[in-house]
C-alpha cells in the first residue's frame, strides 16, 4: 500500500506507518482496509473497505526516491558451485526478494543495474536463508533498467508469511 501511495507522489518507494505515527487525523476516511498488491498505479486500483476509523489510526507513508534505495547480493563464496563472476541473494533496500515468480529475465535486470551483462536466476535461498521479504512476483521483461521498472507485489508486514527465508531470489552475474 506504501509503495502505491508513494507511487501516486511521483516516489520511487516507500515504507508504511500506522496509529498515525505522524499526528491525529480528523475522522473522515476515504480508504479502510486498503489492499494493494504493489504493481497498482493509484489506491483507487487497490481493493478497500469502509470509513469507519478513529483519529489515532491513519495509516502514513515515509517516501523515498530511487537514489535513495539499494541493492545489494549477499550469499555468494567462491565454492557456490556456479558458474559466473558474482552473484547471490537479491537484497533491495535492505531485505530480500522473494523467488515466486523469480526468472532469468528479473535477474539479467538485477545483473545489468549492478553493472555485469547478464546473469541467471537461482530460487530457494541458494546463497543461504534470506532476510524479510520486499518485493515478490517480480516480473521484467528483461529491458527495463532497475527492479522497480518491473511489475512487482510489495510484501509489507501483514503479509510476510507469503515467503519464507527459504524462498529467496537469486542471481548469478556474467561480465
Amino acid at each position: 500500500d506504501a509503495i502505491v501511495a508513494c507511487r501516486m507522489l511521483g516516489y520511487a518507494f516507500g515504507t508504511p506507518t500506522n496509529e498515525s505515527r505522524f499526528g491525529s487525523v480528523r475522522e473522515l476516511f476515504i480508504f479502510k482496509n486498503v489492499n494493494c498488491r504493489g504493481h497498482e498505479e493509484s489506491l483507487l486500483d487497490c481493493s478497500y473497505s469502509g470509513d469507519n476509523c478513529k483519529a489515532h489510526e491513519g495509516a502514513g507513508v515515509v517516501c523515498q526516491s530511487a537514489a535513495d534505495l539499494t541493492l545489494d547480493l549477499t550469499g555468494w563464496t567462491e565454492d557456490s558451485g556456479l558458474d559466473g563472476d558474482y552473484g547471490g541473494n537479491v537484497v533491495f533496500n535492505g531485505e530480500t526478494v522473494c523467488d515466486s515468480g523469480w526468472d532469468d529475465k528479473d535477474a539479467n535486470v538485477v545483473c545489468r543495474s549492478l553493472g555485469y551483462s547478464s546473469g541467471t536466476s537461482t530460487r530457494g535461498s541458494h546463497f543461504g536463508p534470506g532476510l524479510p521479504h520486499k518485493l515478490s512476483n517480480v516480473e521484467c521483461n528483461g529491458t527495463e533498467r532497475s527492479l522497480l521498472d518491473c511489475k512487482y507485489w510489495a510484501i509489507d508486514d501483514n503479509r510476510s508469511y507469503w515467503c519464507g527465508k527459504d524462498r529467496a531470489a537469486g542471481v548469478v552475474c556474467r561480465k
